[in-house]
């Protein structure tokens, strides 16, 4: 499909983009500037309806050095023109030693023109039941959900996957004046990158691929394997925190084990929480969803230790809460994700995944599943760009990165993808996810001399934390 829609766009007029004044929380950096720029809203058919791009250009600090112009998307939800401001201006400041930094919302989302969805029902409950009757109440609220969003939506529910993004990507290269396209994605970034090198691979100039969200297989045992196997390697490193750090208030006793007892205990009697509530406790469910959110990121690692010492102690008012207190439920991201990550498996299906995550991971490993493919379940509408491999010809070198420590998007993922991209250099990091965005040096340094020059070190390269 891809030939003749790329024959078309090639036909279509260049549109000159017209910089101004941004909107929304934008509007009052004066050194951002905005752009809506008009696509298809299905590439397939280009001369049929049109929707409009958001970009925020934040120019190159000096003329003279200027290389050229870089097009980002940062992942998350893809609205990273929307939340160029603050935070995300900071992290990407560096490069405007070099280019302009054109970022990007994915279309239908962001300051894109797109669709506004009601919240879908959050799939927090699902992750922390097994049994039927959730998961056939999910999929019914999940349907209803559906149906509203993809009327609300119109023609572009159908049209919101990587393949059409990758195709409005090469409109704004186009747009820029460009003769060949520069590009960092990150997380799910990347998803867009390796669909552009897989359609207009002689366009590519540069492109940085950082904490690559694997979309090589259609397996998700392939994909959540990994994931698993970091979550149980990062729970033994916070149990191992404790064990050597005075800072941890369980010192010198391993957090992991403190855990285990505590689970073990609230099997047979939940754990009293009388700063929540009157008659309040903490079961299981809690337990492990308290872990689910504080164990992968060490930042958190203190505060949780604290929690479990208390709860020790006789007092787990800080680990009360409930899956309905953590917001999971989809929007339109949701219709994207569920396009380029389908999830067809029943009940069945799902909880034979489950089993199988864990047998890798006990603790907090099988909840992988339905963190990722959750919001897919039921849904009617999947697959219109499932994962699969490529072989681009004529892709000249891309660079890739992961975290070591990344069990959002495991490194073994975007291996996987470098081997399938002719020359490609694969750099690992000891830095969970978004390692050029952590601030790494080793990283950023091997970074802006590939986008600027071309130049990479060996693959095998490793960064320090």
């Amino acid at each position: 499909m891809a030939v003749p829609a790329g024959a078309q766009a090639a036909s279509m007029p260049v549109q000159k983009i017209a910089w101004g004044d941004c909107t929304g929380d934008a509007a009052e950096d004066k050194e951002i500037r905005c752009a809506d720029l008009s696509v298809p809203v299905d590439w397939h058919r280009p001369r049929d309806q049109r929707t409009t791009v958001r970009l925020a250009k934040l120019p190159a600090q000096n003329s003279a050095q200027r290389v050229g112009s870089l097009l980002v998307n940062l992942g998350a939800d893809g609205a990273t023109a929307e939340h160029l401001p603050g935070k995300e201006k900071e992290e990407l400041a560096e490069l405007t030693q070099w280019f302009d930094v054109i970022a990007f919302d994915a279309r239908g989302r962001g300051g894109s023109d797109g669709v506004t969805c009601d919240t879908g029902p959050a799939y927090t409950a699902l992750m922390f039941s097994g049994d039927k009757q959730t998961w056939d109440r999910f999929v019914r609220d999940n349907r209803t959900w559906e149906a509203a969003c993809r009327k609300a939506a119109g023609p572009l529910a159908d049209n919101l996957d990587s393949w059409q993004v990758a195709h409005d990507m090469e409109a704004i290269r186009k747009a820029l004046g460009e003769g060949r396209l520069t590009y960092y994605g990150n997380s799910y970034g990347t998803v867009f990158g390796k669909a552009y090198a897989e359609l207009f691979p002689t366009k590519v100039h540069r492109m940085y691929l950082d904490s690559v969200q694997d979309h090589t297989s259609r397996s998700p045992m392939r994909a959540l394997a990994p994931m698993a196997e970091l979550a149980r390697d990062k729970f033994e490193r916070f149990g191992q925190w404790c064990e050597t750090d005075s800072a941890c208030a369980l010192h010198p006793h391993n957090a992991r084990e403190v855990w285990d007892q505590l689970m073990a205990k609230a099997r047979r009697d939940p754990l009293p929480a009388p700063d929540a509530g009157q008659g309040k406790t903490v079961g299981p469910t809690q337990l492990r969803l308290n872990a689910f959110l504080s164990v992968p990121k060490a930042s958190r690692w203190p505060q949780f230790a604290q929690a479990l010492a208390k709860a020790r102690a006789g007092n787990a008012s800080e680990l009360h809460i409930t899956p309905s207190d953590v917001p999971t439920g989809i929007r339109v991201d949701g219709l994207a994700w569920c396009a380029d990550f389908p999830f067809s498996q029943g009940w069945a299906g799902m909880a034979t995944i489950e089993r199988r995550l864990h047998a890798i991971d006990p603790r907090v490993g099988r909840l992988m599943a339905k963190m990722s493919y959750g919001r897919c379940v039921g849904l009617r509408h999947q697959g219109s760009f499932p994962p699969h491999t490529i072989a681009p010809q004529g892709l000249p070198p891309v660079l890739l990165v992961g975290g070591l420590r990344d069990n959002t998007t495991p490194p073994a993922g975007g291996r996987l993808l470098a081997g399938q991209l002719p020359g490609a250099t694969w750099i690992d990091a000891d830095s969970d996810h978004a390692v050029y965005l952590s601030g790494n040096r080793c990283v950023r340094d091997i970074v802006h001399r590939y986008l600027r020059t071309g130049d990479r070190p060996a693959s095998g390269h490793v960064c320090p934390a």
